[in-house]
C-alpha cells in the first residue's frame, strides 16, 4: 500500500537531490523520498467511493456486499480506496433524492449523505424495477427522477465522477435483457436442488419451454429498457453488470434476482474490471498513480469464468470446487430456459431437516394454482398458488418421499401444470436424467439387529443393514477406500432399551482409521438414572487408496449394553468429498 505523506515532516533541500526519479535503487537523500511521496500523492491519499442503491447493494441485506468486496480487492492491489454504502432496500431514484427517513437524523436522503461524505466516485444502482412495479411510474417519469439525482450530485460534488450501474429487469416478468436473447424473453426457469450422494441430475436438452409473454408484463419490460437507455447517456459513465450470467452460475437466491455472496463477489470483479479499463475517467484513478503495474493475478474475469462453467457443464462436470457448490447444466437453449442445479452438500440422513429436493419455478401466472408431478404422474405436492409477485413457485419434497418415489438411475419426467384464468391448464414437462456418480464414494448403513457391547471392551459396530454403497467399498463393518481423497464420516448409535446407569458409567463412540482412533465422543453419566443412551460422532479424514475406516463403541458399564436401530438412530454414512 501507499505511505501517507502526512506521516513525515517535509524538509525541502534541493541540494539533497529532491529531483530524484524514484527509480534507482538508492535515493540521493531522505528528503528525496519525502518529495517523491508528495509528487505521487496527487492530493488525497485515499480514493473515496460512495454507493447509492437498493437491495442489490444494501449492506444489511447481504452478508458481504459487492461494495465491501470491491474495497477489499482495491486495497489488496495497493490502491487505497474507501467505500461508503448508503443503499436502502427498495430505493428508487425519486426516493434516493427525497426520502429523508433513511438517515437516523431524519434529515438526509441518500444523495445528501453522499454529498456530505465528499466522494470522488459515486456508483448509482437504483431500482427502476421498483419504480415500475411498486411506484407505477412511466419511463419518462423515471428518466426525470434519474436526471434530478444526477443534477443534485453534480451540484454538490462538482469534481466527482458519477457512474450509473445498470441493474437488470426483474420482478413480475423476470425478463432477460435483449442483448442476451435477440429480443426473446425468458418465461420460465427451473432450479433443481438435491442432496449429494443420491444422484447427479442433468436435464435432457430436447425440451424448450413456451416463450409467450403476457402483453402487460412485456410493456413493463419495455419501460425498463427505455428508461435505462436514456439514463446511460446522462451520467458521466455507465457500467452494466451481467447479472444473468451470475444467476446462471447458481448464485440467485430468490425470484427477483438477488444474489448470494459469490454473486456479490462477481459484481465486485465486474466493477473492478471496469474501474481498471476506465482509469482515465476525469483522471481520478490516474491521480492515485498505482494502476500502472497492479498485482492483479488473483482477480477473476467474470465473463471468462462464465464461459468456463458453460464449457465444463456441457459434460455435467463438477465446478463446485471454487464456486462452493456442485453445479450441472446444459448450454443448449440457455437463452430460452434458465437451468442450473445445486446438489445439497450433506448426508442423506439429514434429509428430514434439509429438504433433499427443491424446485423453484419463476414467471408463473399471477395468483394461479400450480401442480407438480414426479414421473408417472405421481403428484408430489398439493396445488399452491404463486406469490403476490406472480412469478415465484417453491415446492419441496420431504425425506419420506425417498421411498415413495422412484429415484433409480434413468430418465424421469418432472411435470407441472399451471391453471389459467379460464380454467384451462398449461402443462410443461422437463425430462430429468438421474445418473449415479461413477467417481465418488457414498455409503449409508444401519444396525440391523441387536449389538451386544460387553463392559470395558472395544466392540466393532458392523452396521450390517446397507442402504447403498455406490462403489462396493463397505463390507463387514469396514470401509476400504478405492481412491485417495477427503472423506466425510458420520456415525450414531442408540441403546436398544433403557439401562440403569451408575455415576461414572460412560459410552464412547469412536471412528478408527487403519486401526487408530481419529475421532471419539463420550456420553458420561453424572447421576444414577435409568435412561437410553444416544450418541453421535463425525469427522473428515484424508484417505489413501486401501486405507480403511471402522467404527467402535467402548462401554464402561457393568453387564455391558445393547444397541439396535429401533428408532433409526444407529446409522453411519461415508461420503468422499468432490475436489
Amino acid at each position: 500500500g501507499r505511505i501517507s505523506k502526512s506521516s513525515f515532516s517535509r524538509v525541502s533541500d534541493e541540494a539533497y537531490g529532491s529531483s530524484w526519479n524514484g527509480v534507482t535503487n538508492i535515493a540521493p537523500s531522505k528528503n528525496a523520498v519525502y518529495d517523491k511521496i508528495e509528487s505521487l500523492g496527487g492530493g488525497s491519499d485515499t480514493l473515496k467511493v460512495a454507493v447509492i442503491g437498493d437491495s442489490f447493494s444494501q449492506p444489511t441485506f447481504f452478508r458481504d456486499t459487492w461494495s465491501s468486496q470491491f474495497e477489499k480487492l482495491c486495497n489488496e492491489m495497493g490502491l487505497p480506496v474507501t467505500v461508503e454504502n448508503y443503499a436502502v432496500c427498495g430505493a428508487t431514484f425519486d426516493e434516493a433524492l427525497n426520502d429523508h427517513t433513511v438517515h437516523e437524523s431524519g434529515t438526509r436522503s441518500q444523495v445528501e449523505q453522499v454529498i456530505a461524505h465528499g466522494a470522488d466516485f459515486v456508483f448509482v444502482m437504483l431500482g427502476i424495477n421498483d419504480a415500475i412495479l411498486v411506484g407505477g411510474k412511466t419511463a419518462s417519469e423515471i428518466i426525470d427522477d434519474a436526471e434530478d439525482v444526477y443534477d443534485a450530485l453534480h451540484a454538490g460534488l462538482p469534481d466527482a465522477t458519477i457512474v450509473y450501474l445498470e441493474e437488470w429487469p426483474h420482478g413480475a416478468g423476470s425478463f432477460v435483457p435483449t442483448s442476451l436473447t435477440n429480443n426473446q424473453c425468458l418465461p420460465w426457469s427451473h432450479k433443481l436442488i438435491t442432496y449429494q450422494g443420491k444422484s447427479n441430475c442433468r436435464v435432457n436438452n430436447s425440451t424448450y419451454l413456451n416463450t409467450n409473454i403476457d402483453s402487460t408484463e412485456l410493456t413493463k419490460y419495455q419501460i425498463f429498457g427505455t428508461a435505462s437507455e436514456n439514463i446511460r447517456t446522462m451520467y458521466d459513465a455507465y457500467l452494466t453488470v451481467d447479472l444473468w450470467r451470475i444467476t446462471k452460475m447458481g448464485s440467485c437466491t430468490d425470484h427477483i434476482g438477488h444474489v448470494d455472496t459469490f454473486g456479490h463477489m462477481m459484481i465486485a470483479h465486474y466493477v473492478l474490471r471496469w474501474f481498471k479499463d476506465n482509469n482515465g475517467v476525469d483522471n481520478k484513478v490516474l491521480d492515485v498513480g498505482l494502476w500502472d503495474d497492479p498485482d492483479d493475478s488473483h482477480l477473476i474475469d467474470p465473463d471468462d469464468l462464465y464461459v468456463e462453467v458453460v464449457a465444463r457443464s456441457e459434460e455435467a462436470a463438477r465446478v463446485g470446487r471454487y464456486l462452493g457448490i456442485d453445479l450441472f447444466a446444459r448450454a443448449e437453449g440457455w437463452f430460452y430456459e434458465q437451468r442450473h442445479w445445486r446438489p445439497y452438500i450433506g448426508p442423506p440422513e439429514l434429509a428430514s431437516a434439509c429438504w433433499p429436493f427443491t424446485i423453484t419455478m419463476d414467471n408463473c401466472h399471477p395468483g394461479r394454482p400450480i401442480w407438480l408431478a414426479w414421473d408417472t404422474n405421481n403428484f408430489i405436492d398439493a396445488n399452491k398458488e404463486t406469490t403476490d409477485f406472480g412469478d415465484f413457485k417453491h415446492v419441496w419434497v420431504g425425506a419420506e418421499t425417498l421411498t415413495d418415489y422412484d429415484w433409480s438411475p434413468g430418465t424421469k419426467n418432472l411435470a407441472y401444470a399451471v391453471e389459467l384464468a379460464d380454467g384451462t391448464f398449461d402443462v410443461y414437462t422437463v425430462p430429468i436424467e438421474l445418473t449415479l456418480d461413477p467417481t465418488l464414494s457414498h455409503v449409508r448403513a444401519a444396525q440391523s439387529d441387536t449389538l451386544t457391547a460387553p463392559h470395558d471392551t472395544y466392540t466393532l459396530i458392523p452396521y450390517s443393514a446397507e442402504e447403498y454403497d455406490t462403489l462396493g467399498e463397505f463390507l463387514n463393518g469396514r470401509f476400504t477406500a478405492g481412491s485417495p481423497g477427503y472423506y466425510d464420516i458420520k456415525a450414531s448409535l442408540c441403546t436398544a432399551y433403557a439401562h440403569y446407569l451408575y455415576v461414572g458409567d460412560y459410552v464412547m463412540l469412536m471412528i478408527y482409521k487403519n486401526g487408530t482412533a481419529v475421532a471419539r465422543t463420550f456420553d458420561y453419566n453424572k447421576v444414577e438414572i435409568s435412561q437410553h443412551v444416544c450418541i453421535n460422532c463425525a469427522t473428515t479424514v484424508q484417505l489413501d487408496k486401501n486405507d480403511y475406516i471402522e467404527l467402535y463403541v467402548y462401554v464402561y458399564h457393568s453387564g455391558g449394553m445393547y444397541f439396535d436401530n429401533t428408532w433409526g438412530c444407529t446409522v453411519m454414512s461415508i461420503d468422499r468429498l468432490p475436489m
